[in-house]
């Protein structure tokens, strides 16, 4: 988490101007989506590992509407356990293909059974995109 306590406010003004989307606190995964997002032809997938409050957390709106404005999402695959010992937050895995996503596809496909993926043993749940920007915001879900 950057934060004035351990960044300077130099450094924090040049995130916020380089990554606009960026909310009340920034959190390196919200400056990497975007990056990605400049780095990546049109068309390509992205694919990261990152905490699960992506999902539910008020003050990551922003960014949520943003991958859903600017990908197709693939895949969500929310993991069960840790998958890094020393990270203090779930985290999942997103899948996103870079393109104009509202106006591709309207399903996402989510699981929290790693192991069914690994084992290509897929098994998903679909969620409607609306779902993705609204429900999850309002119910904190997974």
């Amino acid at each position: 988490m950057i934060q004035p306590n351990n960044t300077s406010v130099k450094e924090i003004e040049f995130m916020k101007q380089s990554f606009p989307i960026t909310d009340f606190k920034i959190d390196l995964f919200h400056l990497f989506f975007q990056k990605g997002y400049n780095l990546l032809s049109s068309d390509k997938y992205l694919c990261f590992i990152a905490p699960s409050t992506l999902l539910y957390n008020y003050y990551i709106k922003s960014l949520r509407d943003y991958i859903s404005l600017n990908f197709r999402i693939e895949k969500i695959i929310i993991t069960e356990n840790k998958v890094f010992d020393e990270a203090e937050v779930h985290t999942a895995i997103y899948l996103f293909q870079k393109g104009l996503g509202l106006l591709r596809d309207n399903k996402v496909q989510t699981t929290s059974k790693l192991k069914n993926i690994i084992d290509k043993n897929e098994s998903y749940v679909i969620l409607y995109k609306m779902i993705f920007l609204n429900f999850l915001d309002m119910y904190g879900i997974f």
